[in-house]
């Protein structure tokens, strides 16, 4: 898995979020296992780091495993 290619994905799904929500304060913070999509001061998604699925979010800190919405590279369909 490249990084480089990581990082663009990761970059296009904060687009779209930001576009989605109509905000300019959109951002990613980094964490251990997994990186957090924050938009309005909320956390929308998690993108685990290792095998690049977007997972839904529990509240700003967990993840939610059931609500699972595929990985970096399918996230433009």
């Amino acid at each position: 898995m490249n990084i480089q290619a990581y990082n663009t994905l990761l970059g296009d799904l904060l687009v779209d979020l930001a576009k989605k929500k109509k905000t300019d304060d959109a951002e990613i913070r980094v964490g251990r296992k997994f990186d957090r999509v924050i938009a309005d001061g909320r956390t929308h998604y998690f993108v685990d780091r290792h095998t690049w699925d977007i997972y839904g979010a529990k509240s700003d800190f967990q993840h939610n495993p059931r609500r699972w919405y595929g990985t970096l590279e399918t996230v433009q369909q």
